[in-house]
């Protein structure tokens, strides 16, 4: 039997959220549809059978996922069991509250400077944003993969190209490594299995 009652941490409850804006940001997009408020509070007291069901459109029509929407989708779909893919135990107030900071995130969560250039409008490209803050378009991707965190001066270049307080900026960078982390750890853990 999988884990009861819910038994998940905040981070990964985060995910389920965020992957379910992506799954709903993915159905509008392709078809013009929104997801229902009411569809949306359910998905918040049960969000296995919910993202399930938000899933099965987007393989069903062969929607197209960009690579940072799939792996969003794909944490979350780590997260769940298959015991619980058919449960009705709904979260907890505490973890409802998790799950609702996830979904107000979305997938912009796991890659925010992508996010925040592709929101902005109009939309910069990465080779604009590296111009305008004077560094390489290498380094800008390395910055976005986490594979090199850029120093404070770069995040408060970062922040006036893409409109957000240095605050939020770092607020975000940091949001985004802890949840790669922990992403990175159940793959491996994964793996290992």
């Amino acid at each position: 039997m999988g884990k009861h009652q819910w038994e998940h941490t905040p981070h990964e409850i985060f995910i389920l959220g965020a992957a379910f804006k992506t799954l709903a940001e993915a159905i509008e997009d392709s078809t013009g549809v929104k997801v229902s408020p009411t569809k949306i509070d359910a998905a918040a007291r049960f969000p296995s059978s919910e993202l399930a069901s938000m899933a099965a459109p987007i393989v069903r029509h062969r929607f197209k996922l960009d690579k940072a929407r799939k792996r969003c989708v794909n944490a979350a779909l780590d997260i769940i069991d298959q015991d619980e893919l058919g449960g009705r135990s709904p979260l907890t107030p505490t973890q409802q509250s998790s799950w609702w900071l996830g979904y107000s995130s979305g997938w912009g969560v796991m890659l925010p400077i992508q996010h925040l250039r592709e929101r902005r409008d109009p939309p910069m490209s990465a080779v604009e944003l590296a111009e305008s803050i004077g560094v390489s378009r290498q380094l800008l991707s390395r910055w976005e993969s986490y594979k090199v965190m850029p120093a404070a001066e770069s995040v408060e270049k970062l922040a006036t190209a893409l409109n957000v307080s240095p605050e939020e900026m770092q607020s975000r960078l940091k949001m985004a490594v802890e949840l790669r982390a922990g992403t990175e750890k159940s793959e491996k853990q994964g793996e290992e299995d």
